[in-house]
């Protein structure tokens, strides 16, 4: 087989955005015309990058494995020894808290021949022993195990309609049912609180939600695994059985790698999620829902000890990135199996009057549940239909409010919808999260072209930097977010627009998915042309190689944005990053403004609908964001 005929077949095997990002890991070597090599960027260029790279994710990701094994300590002149987390150091007095009394120790500076931090095991005590750590170990994989399976319940026969079958109003479910995704999962939980309130054990609740906002992570991986299996296959068992029988018995079989990876990324985002644990797990004390992601948000929090902080969230890191490995590791089998023979797309097929009735009946329950049954419970509320509703659950005597008072009864729909709009400060937050959003989006885009870039040419350089770019997805977000103010240090931390960058980190694989996909199919002849008449290596990158990129870069920046206005656990230990919408909806809700909420959330859902709806009218076919 020629090298540019397995070059397509490459492309048409992996057959997505998200595929041809993990092509490097099969192929190893740019897909060109015979003879053409790829030209490597510069050494500068490369010095560059990488060390922009470093700034904003290794660097924080290494303060946050370094401050897990930093323990406080103060020796005296009459030998004594304290370990623990230093709280104040001036000029009269040392203060540490030793972790084993809990209680601050003052020491006259006069007295202190050392004062400063040591390696130690001291923020891993009782990590894995202590009975409430085995049962913070035993929820979080309790709750990601069943968020997990419960997702691919949905996801899995969903990414097999997308990817294998034809029928009416397919642009329209694959729409709508992204949405989910693209929305802070805190609106789902507020969504469906007062119809699951009385539901027990209190992380079922916790897991139903999250497979309601993740499950098009399964659904996505499955359709690109389902259209990489070519039409040849689907051609031949047509000859043989129906249409329907044909999809099921050739796609699922190729399409369950692509559920094994899309159910990984499910448990990778829930075991690190802090809200959603936080918000339904404490209407009552005996619902709790003890995971890490809480222990992590308390050490800093309460104690602002960035030590245990990072220590206790460590097992998360450690099976994140597990993980995300499982998923380079089946992406790239996957890339490895579509190298060869004669490749033809597979397209959808109709599948029967039969087999359609079935497609829509499971279609329009997945619609109801994860998009409308939300929905309308945002409507409930901000009508006024649930008010009082939670003083009575609790059991407490109603308090007057006044009807002037902002947590008062709604008269109408109209009337929350208003209050919503009208709360203090919704304008100023929702111009902060549009800000940090879109600053942040086109810093990981640009991160993510020279990234790109720089590992062109340069196999084991290309991998490294392809891991470190989605690193962010591996490493929890709020172990992360320690890091990051850890390393840049607190004033600078607390700088309105400084979030930017760490929002940058946690966007960053995003971008890379599509920057590295678009680049992935330029022809390198271009690049070479451009090389022969003249152009320098900058001139190439900005006149030549962006413009071919720019559809991908587009998708990747509008990923990004998207994410980046949904992002709660990154954003809560900063100053700006508290004053996001997300944040602010997290905040009312614990203080009873629950129509403000409810209107707020009706409000933000329909606007990224209609967004995302005009961006599917403008572009046709060819906007998809399940591909």
């Amino acid at each position: 087989m020629g090298h540019a005929q397995g070059c397509r077949s490459l492309r048409c095997g992996l057959g997505s955005e998200l595929g041809a990002a993990f092509a490097p890991f099969a192929h190893g070597l740019a897909c060109s015309p015979r003879g053409t090599k790829t030209l490597p960027m510069t050494r500068i260029g490369v010095t560059v990058s990488c060390a922009i790279l470093a700034l904003l994710v290794l660097l924080p990701v290494g303060t946050m494995v370094v401050e897990s094994f930093t323990v406080g300590e103060v020796r005296t002149r009459s030998g004594e020894v304290y370990r623990g987390m230093i709280t104040g150091n001036d000029a009269d007095l040392v203060r540490i808290r030793p972790r084993d009394t809990g209680r601050t120790v003052e020491i006259p500076t006069d007295d202190v021949v050392f004062v400063g931090g040591v390696f130690g095991w001291d923020n891993f005590d009782g990590l894995l022993t202590g009975r409430s750590e085995r049962n913070m170990l035993l929820g979080t994989l309790a709750l990601a195990g069943v968020s997990t399976l419960l997702a691919l319940l949905i996801g899995l026969p969903l990414g097999l309609l997308f990817g294998a079958v034809r029928f009416p109003g397919r642009p329209f479910f694959e729409l709508v049912l992204t949405l989910p995704i693209v929305l802070p999962p805190i609106l789902f939980a507020i969504g469906t609180y007062h119809d699951l309130a009385n539901f027990e054990p209190a992380f079922l609740r916790a897991a139903f939600v999250f497979a309601l906002t993740l499950y098009p992570l399964v659904s996505l991986m499955v359709a690109r695994a389902v259209r990489g299996i070519g039409a040849d296959a689907l051609d031949a068992a047509r000859l043989q059985t129906s249409p329907f029988d044909a999809v099921m018995r050739t796609a699922l079989r190729p399409a369950l790698p692509g559920a094994a990876a899309g159910a990984l990324l499910v448990f990778v985002f829930v075991i690190a999620d802090f809200a959603i644990p936080d918000f339904l797990g404490v209407t009552t004390a005996k619902n709790t829902i003890v995971v890490y992601a809480n222990a992590v948000f308390r050490a800093w929090q309460n104690d602002l000890d960035a030590g245990r902080a990072t220590a206790v969230g460590m097992p998360v890191t450690i099976m994140a990135l597990l993980g995300f490995g499982g998923v380079l590791w089946i992406e790239s089998k996957r890339g490895a199996a579509s190298v060869g023979g004669d490749f033809r797309e597979l397209r959808p097929l109709r599948i029967g009057r039969r087999g359609t009735m079935l497609a829509f009946g499971f279609l329009s329950i997945v619609l109801l549940v994860a998009v409308v049954w939300p929905a309308a419970g945002h409507l409930e509320t901000a009508s006024g239909a649930h008010f009082g509703e939670e003083v009575a659950r609790q059991g407490t005597a109603p308090q007057p409010i006044a009807s002037s008072d902002p947590r008062a009864k709604p008269a109408s729909l109209w009337d929350g919808l208003q209050r919503g709009v009208h709360h203090e400060r919704v304008g100023e937050s929702a111009m902060t999260s549009i800000g940090l959003a879109t600053g942040a989006s086109l810093l990981a885009l640009l991160v993510a072209i020279l990234a790109t870039e720089a590992g062109r040419g340069r196999r084991r350089l290309d991998r490294v930097i392809l891991l470190v770019c989605f690193l962010p997805v591996a490493v929890p977000p709020m172990s992360l977010a320690v890091g990051w103010v850890s390393f840049y240090g607190s004033e600078f931390a607390q700088l309105r627009w400084s979030p930017i960058l760490l929002l940058a980190a946690r966007l960053l694989p995003f971008a890379t998915f599509a920057v590295r996909a678009a680049r992935s199919r330029v022809d390198e002849q271009m690049i070479h042309a451009a090389s022969v008449a003249g152009l320098p290596p900058a001139a190439r990158l900005f006149r030549v190689t962006l413009p071919l990129i720019a559809s991908g870069a587009a998708l990747g920046l509008l990923f990004a944005f998207l994410f980046g206005l949904r992002e709660v656990d990154a954003l809560i230990f900063t100053r700006s990053g508290g004053e996001t919408m997300p944040v602010q909806l997290y905040n009312m809700i614990h203080y009873g403004f629950d129509v403000q909420v409810a209107g707020l959330s009706l409000l933000w859902t329909g606007g990224v609908a209609l967004l995302l709806g005009a961006l599917a009218l403008v572009t046709g076919s060819r906007f998809r964001l399940l591909p």
